[in-house]
């Protein structure tokens, strides 16, 4: 089968009880009932466990790995609300280690979830949990759907170099992304044909902001003696799993990591979101940033109110955006953090690669995941499917061909390390130190001076990395224990004047 046909129609449609939820109808027999959510939304939880009690399905498919399950479950057995708790417990060395093997965005991005998650108030991945519950009240299967984020992580800083190195070898202008998708070429039984690559101007969709394409420095052509075939082949992979059309990177028009693009960024995306006075909303989370970073700041009620608002309603219009086509939003908002982690870290983003790694790749997994799961019910059974918002309508572009040999082929490629990625990091790091060790002994001032080269390049980063995660795992800290104090005082205004509060002359609560 070609896998380019039956994408134009899956043949889902969006449940008449609930408009978050959309419904897939496989083969089988069996129907895959499909909760668009967000991760940092009370609302998605009720969805979640509502649309499970009323189902009552044989399986519950999430999207999630097994690992992140079982610390969100370790962190509600210990009444840790926000998963806080890990965070504060890494040392100094567990860092430095995170940071040598290429782990630390991992680290960076649950973190940076564990403050969103405490200024809006819920546990970041809390309809998971209620996913789980739900399903074990009624017996039902669980399956742990996602790649490892590990993976993830590593796929990105892969592409990440990968793209920049072919954009420093061959510069020039941007053309229109080839149609084809690079993996499936020379394989047997799959063409290339567009996947990923697919317009979708005659989808029927006219509410979808209009994007351009942003500019990236690939050139047209693939010839080049300046570029390694891993780069040439990553700029393809990429380029194919990205539609021109439908870019909200293309807001900005280019990977600026700059505050002033950020902040531009937020901008329109809260003013798209429905957010009043987006202006006031930045000032004030830019007050809670500073405040909660200077061991001495004060983190003011009436500001993580007046974000979390905003947030609020952002997460789901954007949420019930995406169920009726136009989910390009909601994919900014969830890619919008991994570039926070990444800027924590001084690293550079790259939004064409957080596209089709965090984004396309898992679209195809979550759908051969959900097919499989459909395969094992069989007839007259039925299937909750859990996950993102920002994954249903790429989820249901590839349902009428995620039963292929070629659907299967990719979920396979995806969940493993790319391609000319080397060995692991502790391979790496047991050759370094066998090589150190011989020169130790042959040489022992050479070694020193090698050492010390070393430590004198790395320091600066290391450093750096540190201070980072341990700052803000103290803001983190700092919002969650704020946000307690709101939701304790009963005072949802911040006119409360308990232990700890104290009134700042404006009508706001600080708490420090």
């Amino acid at each position: 089968m070609d896998i380019t046909q039956g994408l134009a129609e899956s043949g889902s449609i969006t449940s008449r009880q609930n408009p978050n939820v959309v419904v897939l109808e496989h083969p089988s027999g069996s129907k895959v009932y499909l909760v668009a959510t967000a991760h940092i939304s009370q609302l998605s939880q009720k969805d979640v466990q509502d649309t499970i009690e009323n189902v009552a399905p044989a399986i519950v498919v999430l999207e999630i790995d097994a690992d992140r399950m079982q610390r969100l479950l370790s962190a509600a057995q210990f009444g840790d609300r926000f998963g806080l708790r890990r965070f504060q417990s890494t040392s100094t060395t567990k860092i430095i280690g995170m940071a040598l093997s290429g782990d630390l965005l991992t680290y960076a991005s649950g973190l940076f979830y564990v403050v969103s998650g405490a200024i809006m108030g819920t546990q970041p991945g809390g309809e998971f949990l209620a996913a789980e519950e739900a399903a074990e009240r009624l017996g039902a299967k669980v399956i742990y759907a996602d790649r490892s984020q590990h993976v993830t992580m590593r796929r990105l800083q892969w592409y990440t170099r990968k793209l920049m190195e072919a954009e420093r070898g061959q510069g020039g202008g941007v053309g229109r992304p080839p149609t084809m998708d690079w993996p499936m070429q020379n394989r047997g039984g799959g063409g290339g044909g567009g996947v990923g690559g697919d317009s979708d101007e005659d989808d029927g969709i006219s509410s979808r902001p209009t994007f351009t394409r942003p500019r990236t420095g690939f050139p047209t052509s693939d010839s080049s003696d300046q570029v390694s075939q891993h780069a040439l082949r990553a700029k393809a992979e990429v380029e194919a799993a990205i539609n021109p059309e439908d870019n909200p990177w293309a807001i900005t028009g280019d990977d600026d990591s700059s505050e002033s693009a950020m902040k531009a960024r937020l901008l329109r995306m809260m003013r798209e979101g429905g957010c009043p006075q987006p202006n006031a909303v930045l000032e004030a989370a830019q007050r809670l940033m500073k405040a909660g970073l200077d061991p001495k700041g004060s983190i003011s009620s009436k500001d993580i109110l007046e974000v979390r608002t905003c947030g609020t309603t952002l997460i789901e219009n954007f949420r019930t955006r995406a169920l009726q086509g136009d989910d390009a939003w909601i994919k900014e908002f969830e890619l919008e953090s991994i570039t926070g982690a990444k800027g924590a870290l001084g690293s550079q983003r790259n939004g064409m690669a957080m596209r089709k790694v965090v984004l396309d790749e898992r679209d195809w997994i979550l759908a051969r995941k959900l097919w499989e799961a459909g395969n094992e019910a069989g007839e007259g059974q039925s299937i909750v499917g859990v996950c993102g918002a920002g994954h249903v309508r790429g989820i249901q572009k590839y349902w009428n061909v995620a039963g292929s040999t070629d659907a299967a082929m990719r979920a396979e490629e995806y969940s493993r390390l790319p391609r000319g990625e080397g060995p692991p990091s502790f391979v790496g790091l047991a050759v370094t130190g066998g090589v150190m060790a011989w020169i130790a002994y042959r040489r022992p001032k050479a070694a020193a001076l090698f050492g010390g080269a070393i430590a004198l390049a790395t320091a600066p980063y290391l450093g750096f990395s540190v201070f980072s995660m341990k700052k803000f795992t103290a803001l983190a800290d700092k919002l969650a224990k704020a946000c307690e104090r709101i939701e304790s005082s009963g005072d949802m205004l911040g006119g409360g004047s308990g232990d700890g509060w104290a009134e700042d002359g404006s009508g706001s609560s600080d708490w420090q």
